[in-house]
């Protein structure tokens, strides 16, 4: 199997804008909700960034993956954490990811990112508040951005299916 190509100049700063506009909008977002002690910021994050505006035709860019994996494995590792509440620590990490890539299997869901999204929820101790945000809120508006930044670009489509 070959490497893929590289990309053209333009493509490539193309990319990187819109991952630079996704991110920076999440993170300004977040600076807003910090009075509210809310946040929309997430690592795992950064790694969807990657797929949906530098790889939107990948199974794993599509919406229903970004929003449903991520969602899955936010209750997934907040219901771990809930369950062992800081106990055998070790085993509610591998605990939260293994049932996370599990689900997202079963409902034909995986993203990737999402394993970090179920690990942040048990190394953080998060609430169920973080399902709703910044997980779903945040993966929804990466997707929304994604679907019209790719857009732009006359040789994209995305999404690919929902």
């Amino acid at each position: 199997m070959r490497a893929p190509p590289r990309l053209t100049l333009r493509v490539s700063f193309l990319e990187g804008l819109f991952s630079l506009l996704g991110i920076s909008l999440l993170a300004a977002l977040s600076a807003a909700a910090e009075r509210h002690r809310l946040q929309q910021l997430v690592a795992s994050f950064g790694a969807t960034a990657v797929l949906v505006y530098a790889a939107p035709a990948s199974p794993l860019a599509q919406p229903r993956n970004v929003v449903v994996g991520h969602l899955l494995s936010a209750l997934l590792g907040v219901c771990v954490s809930k369950a062992f509440s800081g106990r055998v620590h070790w085993l509610a990490c591998g605990l939260s990811v293994g049932l996370a890539v599990s689900a997202m299997g079963l409902t034909g869901t995986t993203h990737p990112p999402a394993g970090a999204t179920a690990l942040i929820a048990v190394m953080q101790s998060q609430s169920w508040l973080f399902i709703a945000m910044p997980i779903g809120t945040g993966a929804c508006i990466l997707v929304v951005t994604a679907v019209l930044l790719n857009n732009l670009l006359a040789e994209r489509r995305y999404p690919l299916f929902w």
